[in-house]
């Protein structure tokens, strides 16, 4: 007797990988029952797949026939073993089965969530970066993201942000084809097709049209419709040559002009208008230049002291013509305008030659003044001011009007110099100082003095020197504070007025010094203050340990800043339990994470080697190391990540424990909901298998 086979779908699942090279399979597990709901005896059964995109009718998009072994009524198969399911599994499928020559079961079965996994055949993590293929598979890694952020379409090692190899189309949106590019600050720049009905290319910056390159090939720069091949709405300037082959130059008013100006007539280049004469000569041209005549300027030509030292240009002007000097009797030297050459000058043992070009005026001998006047060489302005060479008192003196005076080379100094107005002196190279000076108001300051290398003191009383016998440096203000670097008590000594001192490298003063711990028996330094009323607070530090000897230790007590213990390669070592503060009553709007689970499930743990980075990282630890990219996380889970002043981030890894809590009891959940359904279907499968027994048993 025949019985009427009927089919249970109990469990349904995508079997494979997310990654690469996915298997196009799915496993299928069902129950076969007769017209009674019995399981059906066991043995292999011909049975046949197909899927469809309507629950009735609709187009056959795979099918597929396997042998199975029945146990119980109990079967477990893998579609797509022998014929690959090759759908792409972005709609919805109904899968169709057919026992032997039978009909095929109704109804059809809707495939769920678990078969459309298939989908993810084209995103691939391929170690380095994520890849997405075509959708046929060719080709392979169509677009490609890499662990930096970086997008590739065409390549598997983009440079940038998004790397496009081949060509890239842009489609025009309205009238134009366009690309903005936008900066950090907002500034925009455009570059585009413009269809306007003369089509061409354009850059627009700034709220204005900068280039344009018509359909025709004109050229515009600050112009939207050029005219011409190159059309500049403003000024060009070149650094190097600017060529035209043919054409020429064409002037505001119409003209053009081909060659450079080389003729002599009107409109060309040479002066021929002007007759050279006594006075020009030349007519202007490179080859000719303008220029004044052999005898053209003469004294009656010159207004007084229009010609001065300094509008006569080195070379300007050569002896011989038109100079005479004389000695005077007085052994002076005048100069003064006579005949060619300087023949009133006779030559002996002092002086040669006459002033001609061609015997030009010479010191035959050392020239030696010797006198015992004010100075062996003096001079006196008619507005006052005098100076003097080699008096018996000064090298050099000099005196202004106005009384401000100077010399050199005295018998009390090297030099002198006096402000006559203000009082102000300073001078250089006395018996007492390698230099001083004083303002009238009191303020001095010397170097090179026999008690300090430097020294200034203002008229209020602060002062200040350098290089003492006692002292480095040393500073006191008016008010009595005071402190001092290099003594031979400490390194570095400072007290303020109302007692509170301080200082570094004494050992018994106070502030810090180097020397043995508590115990005597290890090299520290021992930082200790002292306030006005005596009490202490004293840090020891050695090579080992940072000790608050008589109280706790507090690190950025005041400040919201970072504390970085460590930027080089070295480890944070902590031998006790390491607390964070969590006491609700410092904690306000509190509430439970959410979604933790999916939040865990989005991150990525990663294995790193540190990068040397300068002064950032300039000791960076060696090896493999694991843990998180701050950026990945800070999509994913904002505020575990911190930023920086620098824009560097960094990870609070600590306060990953709470989102880990909250993911393992979400998970929990998921787990005991699960539990409760396959204790369900274990109920309802050992039922099955009780009635299928009482039936085996009734047969017999």
């Amino acid at each position: 007797m025949k019985h009427k086979t009927h089919l249970i779908p109990l469990l349904m699942l995508f079997a494979t990988s997310v990654f690469a090279q996915i298997p196009q399979t799915m496993s299928y597990q069902g129950l076969l029952t007769d017209a009674a709901g019995n399981p059906v005896a066991g043995g292999p059964v011909d049975l046949t797949f197909k899927l469809y995109d309507a629950a009735t009718d609709g187009t056959l998009l795979w099918e597929e026939t396997q042998q199975v072994d029945v146990a119980k009524g109990l079967f477990n198969v893998i579609l797509g073993s022998s014929n690959p399911l090759n759908l792409p599994f972005d709609k919805q499928y109904w899968l169709g089965i057919t026992i032997g020559t039978d009909a095929e079961l109704q109804p059809r079965i809707a495939l769920t969530s678990s078969p459309y996994s298939l989908n993810s055949q084209t995103a691939a993590n391929t170690g380095d970066g994520h890849s997405l293929d075509a959708v046929d598979g060719d080709p392979v890694d169509a677009v490609f993201v890499d662990a930096e952020g970086n997008v590739g379409v065409g390549t598997t090692s983009p440079q940038s942000k998004l790397h496009v190899a081949g060509l890239l189309s842009v489609e025009a949106e309205g009238d134009n084809s366009v690309i903005l590019f936008e900066t950090a600050s907002g500034k925009t720049a455009t570059i585009g097709v413009q269809d306007d009905g003369d089509e061409g290319f354009f850059v627009y910056t700034n709220d204005a049209y900068r280039l344009n390159v018509r359909q025709n090939g004109n050229v515009g720069i600050g112009t939207q419709t050029p005219t011409e091949k190159l059309e500049v709405a403003g000024n060009i300037r070149a650094s190097g040559t600017i060529e035209t082959t043919s054409g020429g130059f064409k002037f505001p008013d119409g003209t053009v002009q081909t060659t450079a100006a080389t003729d002599t007539t009107g409109g060309g280049g040479g002066l021929s208008s002007v007759t050279t004469d006594a006075t020009l000569s030349g007519d202007g041209r490179s080859g000719d230049p303008l220029g004044l005549a052999d005898n053209a300027v003469t004294t009656a030509k010159l207004k007084d002291e229009a010609v001065t030292g300094k509008k006569i240009a080195d070379g300007a002007l050569m002896a011989g013509q038109n100079v005479t000097i004389v000695r005077q009797g007085s052994g002076a030297l005048e100069v003064s305008a006579a005949g060619g050459g300087l023949q009133q000058v006779s030559t002996d043992a002092t002086l040669s030659g006459d002033g001609t070009s061609g015997s030009p005026l010479q010191v035959a001998v050392p020239l030696v003044l010797t006198g015992s006047a004010i100075g062996v060489v003096q001079g006196v302005h008619t507005n006052g001011s005098l100076g003097f060479l080699g008096s018996s008192d000064y090298g050099a003196y000099g005196e202004y009007t106005n009384g401000n005076q100077g010399y050199l080379g005295s018998s009390d100094y090297g030099a002198y110099g006096l402000h006559f107005s203000s009082g102000n002196r300073g001078y250089l190279g006395s018996i007492n100082y390698g230099a001083y000076g004083r303002h009238d108001n009191g303020n001095i300051g010397y170097l090179g003095h026999a008690s300090y290398g430097a020294r200034g003191e203002h008229d209020n009383g602060t002062f200040g020197y350098l290089g003492s016998g006692n002292m480095g440096v040393f500073g006191e203000h008016k008010n009595g504070n005071r402190g001092g670097l290099g003594s031979n008590s400490s390194g570095a000594y400072g007290v303020h007025t109302n007692g509170n001192q301080g200082s570094l490298g004494s050992s018994d003063n106070g502030g810090a010094f180097f020397g043995p711990d508590n115990n005597g028996s290890k090299a520290a330094v021992r930082i200790r203050s002292i306030g006005p009323g005596g009490t202490e607070q004293t840090m020891l530090l050695d090579g080992n340990e940072i000790d608050a000897v008589d109280g706790t230790l507090f690190l950025n007590f005041n400040s919201s800043g970072d504390v970085v213990l460590v930027r080089g390669g070295g480890n944070v070592v902590v031998n006790t339990t390491v607390v964070h503060s969590s006491d609700r009553r410092l904690k306000k709007n509190i509430t439970t994470l959410d979604h933790a689970l999916d939040k865990v499930l989005n991150l990525r743990g990663v294995s790193f080697e540190w990068k040397k980075d300068g002064a950032r990282n300039s000791n960076p630890q060696p090896g493999v190391q694991i843990g998180f990219v701050a950026q990945e996380v800070e999509t994913v889970v904002p505020e575990l990540v911190k930023t920086d002043s620098e824009g560097y981030k960094s990870v609070a890894y600590a306060n990953v424990t709470a989102l880990l809590v909250e993911a393992v009891k979400g998970q929990q959940k998921t787990i005991a909901e699960q539990n409760a359904q396959l204790k369900e279907l274990r109920s309802r499968v050992n039922k099955l298998e009780s009635q299928f027994s009482q039936t085996a048993m009734l047969n017999k």
